[in-house]
């Protein structure tokens, strides 16, 4: 399970996960992520990161 996290310069985190890092990359780039970036463009600089996250067990 791959995360990724999505800070912008006013301290608001977002958070997706995604099964590979390939995935994560994949969904970076693809046109519903950037269409919804466009509907946000406030001006505000955002820090995309992608992290390998722990896979927690079903309880």
């Amino acid at each position: 399970m791959f995360e990724m996290i999505v800070r912008s310069a006013k301290g608001f985190d977002t958070i997706f996960g995604a099964p590979s890092f390939e995935q994560a990359v994949a969904a970076h780039g693809s046109a519903a992520y950037q269409e919804a970036l466009g509907a946000l463009s406030d001006g505000v600089e955002r820090d995309f990161r992608i992290v390998e996250g722990v896979a927690y067990p079903a309880r």
